[in-house]
């Protein structure tokens, strides 16, 4: 009978300080990781922008190669809008960059492609550094 009260008593708790302790510890640890991951999923987007701009370009060149001509703009990528000899669907839908806003096309005569493709970056307008810094593709020569 002494026995059972005996291991009765080694059955200890957690005390109030050493749960506030390990939570603390778990928060900061958890802080932490969320900081590093945020960096990494903004570069990712920065990525996925600049994927988005290749892409498209691609998708341009064999407009041109078909038909002939550059699209009047990104719709006849997606829609035969002027019914133009030797297109086909070449999207289904009108792409994004990498935080959902439109890309910009422009024809463009001082490009070296004939146009100018560009996200906007996070902010979505125009200008900015860093994460809302404008991509543009194809980059500008240096002279």
């Amino acid at each position: 009978m002494k026995l059972k009260k005996q291991n009765r008593k080694r059955i200890q708790f957690f005390s109030l300080m050493e749960v506030i302790i390990a939570i603390t510890i778990v928060a900061l640890v958890a802080a932490i990781a969320i900081k590093q991951l945020s960096g990494k999923t903004e570069g990712a987007l920065i990525k996925i922008s600049q994927t988005a701009l290749t892409s498209l370009s691609g998708d341009i060149l064999r407009f041109k190669l078909d038909t002939g001509k550059l699209p009047e703009n990104i719709d006849e990528l997606v829609e035969n809008t002027r019914n133009l000899q030797g297109w086909v669907q070449y999207m289904t839908e009108v792409p994004t960059d990498g935080w959902k806003n439109p890309i910009e096309y422009v024809k463009d005569s001082n490009s070296s492609k004939g146009y100018t493709l560009t996200s906007l970056g996070a902010d979505g307008q125009s200008g900015g550094e860093g994460i809302n810094a404008d991509l543009i593709y194809p980059k500008a020569k240096k002279q």
